[in-house]
């Protein structure tokens, strides 16, 4: 068992806003998300907070740990999601997230 220290990164990118992702760092210091057949970063949106609309990666299914978001997907229908509750979107398929209150998401990308 290897004990990885976190990353915290301010979301910029799609527009984002109130937007903060936690990548794990390999023991040789690169982000562990980036290796292997699948990747998983922890999310927190404050209230009000957006991920801006963007095409996934791979396949990628959004978890929500605590509080409510509203997400859409590719045909732009909006689904309000709360702690237990998660989404799967296809690879390439556009999406964007919104909270609805401080939220804390689980994001697994699947290769």
């Amino acid at each position: 068992m290897v004990k990885l220290p976190m990353v915290v990164v301010d979301l910029q990118r799609f527009a984002s806003s109130g937007a903060v992702v936690h990548h794990p760092v390999g023991p040789d210091g690169v982000l562990a998300t980036i290796e292997g057949r699948a990747s998983m970063v922890l999310m927190e949106l404050a209230d009000g907070g957006v991920v801006g609309r963007h095409p996934t990666t791979d396949v990628q299914i959004l978890m929500v740990a605590s509080g409510r978001v509203v997400v859409s997907g590719g045909d732009g229908a909006c689904v309000e999601l709360s702690a237990g509750q998660a989404v799967e979107f296809a690879a390439g398929e556009l999406h964007e997230t919104r909270a609805l209150e401080a939220s804390v998401l689980a994001v697994l990308e699947k290769r």
